[in-house]
This record gives C-alpha cells, sequence and structure tokens, in this order.
C-alpha cells in the first residue's frame, strides 16, 4: 500500500476479511488431508508460516488493481509496490 494512500483503510477492512477467508480455507484444506478437524489457530499459524507473503503480494495487486474505488485517481505506484522488494515481506 504504501504511503499516500487515500484509501488505506478500505484496504485494511478488505484484507482482514479475506485474511479471514483465507485461514478457514486452509484450515478445511488442512483438516481434509489430515482426516481430523484442525482448529482456527492452528490454521492460522500454518498459513502464516506457508502463505501469508504470497497472500500480501496477490492481495495488494487485487486491491490497488482492481478493488479500489481511486484506483484511477492513485498517486501510489502499486506496481513498483508490488514488484520491488518482495522479500521485504
Amino acid at each position: 500500500m504504501g504511503s499516500g494512500c487515500i484509501c488505506s483503510g478500505e484496504y485494511i477492512a478488505e484484507e482482514v476479511k479475506a485474511l479471514g477467508r483465507a485461514v478457514e480455507k486452509n484450515r478445511e484444506k488442512l483438516s481434509r488431508t489430515s482426516g481430523r478437524e484442525v482448529g482456527y489457530s492452528v490454521a492460522k499459524r500454518d498459513f502464516t508460516d506457508k502463505h501469508l507473503q504470497e497472500f500480501a503480494r496477490g492481495f495488494h495487486q487485487l486491491f490497488c488493481g482492481e478493488m479500489c474505488p481511486e484506483r484511477r485517481k492513485c498517486q501510489v505506484d502499486w506496481y513498483a509496490y508490488c514488484t520491488v522488494g518482495r522479500e521485504s515481506f
């Protein structure tokens, strides 16, 4: 997102919702593959360890490129943000 984003509140709200859905999907997958019910906290830890960086990059590109109501007027260079310094996540 970066400094200067005028839609940071919307970004955070949508990211929290998307992250919850992603963790729940991960919980269901882990439960299916293990053959037993896996709790949300275990799924959240697994998701954070294995998928969070990819999720963050993908969500950023999705929100800034398609969802943000100000994307056509945005002064933040979201493409550069998503493609430079990926290892810093």
